[in-house]
C-alpha cells in the first residue's frame, strides 16, 4: 500500500540558517520521529543545530561533527541508532569523508550528539564529494551505500560505495 507524501512543517529557527547551510540530513526514526541535522547552522559551542520532530512540534538538539567536517546525510538503523555521513573539503580539492554511528538512546530533545567513527575515507583511498547515505537491512546485518555528487563538473565523479555492517552479538 502506497501512501501520499505529507508536508512537514519546519522549525521557525531555520529561517536564520546560512544560505545553503540549513537542513542537510533527515532520518526517519523507528518511533515515527524525524531527525533533521544542519550543515552549517552553528551553535556558539561549535556544534550544529538539529531538531527532533514528532510530527507536531520540534525540539532542538545539536550535532558535533569532527573538526572541519560537516553533515551531508544521515540514516536510521532498525534499532534506533543513526548513521551520519560527514564531509570535509580543504582547498585544492582535498576531500575526506567519515561515517559515524550515534546511539539512538542519546537522540533526545536538548541532546548534543556526536558519533563514533565507523569509517574514514581519505587519500589514497577513493574520495569524492560524498553526500548521500542509504541503508538496507539484511538477515546478517546492514548494507550501507554512500554516493558522491559530481556537481556537473568534469573534475568530479559520481561514485557509489557499498559497505556491510554485520549484526552485533550482544
Amino acid at each position: 500500500m502506497q501512501s501520499s507524501p505529507t508536508p512537514v512543517a519546519l522549525p521557525a529557527q531555520i529561517s536564520r540558517a546560512p544560505t545553503n547551510g540549513g537542513i542537510e540530513a533527515v532520518a526517519s526514526l523507528p518511533n515515527c520521529r524525524l531527525l533533521a541535522l544542519t550543515e552549517e547552522f552553528a551553535n556558539p559551542d561549535g556544534s550544529f543545530k538539529g531538531w527532533l520532530s514528532d510530527g507536531n512540534q520540534f525540539a532542538e538538539l545539536a550535532y558535533l561533527p569532527a573538526k572541519g567536517f560537516h553533515v551531508t546525510d544521515c540514516a536510521a538503523l532498525e534499532n534506533g541508532d543513526v548513521l551520519v555521513l560527514e564531509r570535509r573539503y580543504v582547498p585544492f580539492g582535498i576531500l575526506s569523508a567519515r561515517l559515524t554511528i550515534v546511539d539512538g538512546k542519546k537522540i533526545q530533545p536538548g541532546g548534543k550528539l556526536s558519533g563514533m567513527e565507523l569509517l574514514r575515507l581519505e587519500q589514497p583511498l577513493v574520495v569524492e564529494n560524498f553526500e548521500g547515505l542509504a541503508v538496507q537491512r539484511t538477515p546478517k546485518g546492514t548494507m550501507i551505500y554512500l554516493v558522491s555528487d559530481d556537481n556537473y563538473s568534469p573534475f568530479q565523479q559520481t561514485i557509489l560505495l557499498q559497505f556491510f555492517l554485520a549484526n552485533s552479538n550482544h
